[in-house]
């Protein structure tokens, strides 16, 4: 019997609203990269670095992802689920929706479908539960500035601001516990917004950081950076 690894989570249920005169009706882990799907990348390098236990979280398209999915040769010899939101929950919620629904138990990998990290996935997979991957770079004003101390505790997610700075953000990569999510019933909610600051008020949150390049493809700019690249 074929051994599978930790489950990954890959978040792709959102609308991509800011790419919508790129995508052209196609939710955005199959934006086109040059003739090939962006979660086609995504799935690449997980698979690199060890993983081959996925369960897509999906709702805005799902169908259109479901059929790439099954016909992505990458993920032959993988085990491969798909959890559908009954409307759209948050990342909070989609996440709790897809431990409910596959009975995870332990830790598990979240990722988002619409950013990439040449490495960095298994070394944040072997960390204790409840860890957050960061990047360092040069303008945090996209993203905010997440500040942590010297044992790598989180301490505060700082606001995106117009004015630019280098500091270390979110590389979109978690190592989390199913017990953070056994409560089903939760309305929608925000694993960034929410979950995320009262974990760092419990003084529970770790971070990692990560040597990597990263692109989250969220944006126009970003997006055309990506297909300069690939």
């Amino acid at each position: 019997m074929k051994k599978f690894s930790k489950p990954v989570i890959i978040l792709a249920g959102g609308f991509g609203t800011r790419l919508q005169n790129i995508l052209k009706g196609l939710p955005k882990p199959l934006a086109d990269i040059n003739g090939r799907p962006f979660v086609s990348f995504l799935v690449e390098r997980l698979r690199f670095e060890g993983y081959n236990n996925f369960i897509f979280s999906l709702y805005y398209e799902a169908d259109k992802i479901i059929e790439f999915i099954e016909r992505e040769k990458k993920l032959k010899n993988c085990s491969v689920q798909y959890c559908i939101e009954p409307k759209p929950l948050g990342t909070g919620g989609a996440i709790a929706f897809a431990v409910f629904k596959q009975k995870i138990i332990g830790n598990f990998l979240v990722v988002n479908a619409d950013t990439i990290l040449e490495n960095g996935y298994k070394i944040v997979g072997q960390q204790e539960s409840n860890t957050i991957g960061l990047i360092k770079v040069n303008n945090t004003s996209r993203y905010g500035k997440i500040v942590f101390d010297e044992s790598f505790l989180v301490q505060s997610f700082n606001e995106k601001k117009e004015d630019s700075e280098p500091g270390y953000i979110n590389a979109g990569i978690y190592n989390l516990n199913s017990q953070l999510f056994l409560n089903n019933d939760e309305p929608p909610f925000s694993l960034e917004s929410q979950l995320f600051p009262a974990l760092v008020t419990k003084q529970c949150l770790h971070a990692v950081l990560l040597e990597s390049s990263f692109i989250d493809i969220g944006v126009p700019d970003d997006y055309y950076k990506f297909c300069s690249i690939n």
